[in-house]
């Protein structure tokens, strides 16, 4: 999970306030990873005390760019 104001790779849509956060995942990870998932919008919320958080899926198991 990364803090979007410090990812230069993001689109313009991106949020970039302080406490916004987005995570990306491939779109056939998503059954595998169901639990890493929970733990990491978890960690988000309740330690780093993210008031947004997106998540990202595309398409495969490898991020357009």
């Amino acid at each position: 999970m990364t803090s979007d104001s410090h990812h230069p790779a993001l689109p313009d849509t991106a949020p970039s306030a302080p406490g916004h956060y987005y995570a990306e995942i491939g779109s056939d990870a998503l059954e595998s990873q169901s639990e890493l998932i929970d733990q990491i919008l978890a960690f988000a919320l309740d330690v780093l005390d993210a008031q947004y958080v997106e998540v990202r899926v595309y398409e495969g198991a490898t991020p357009p760019r």
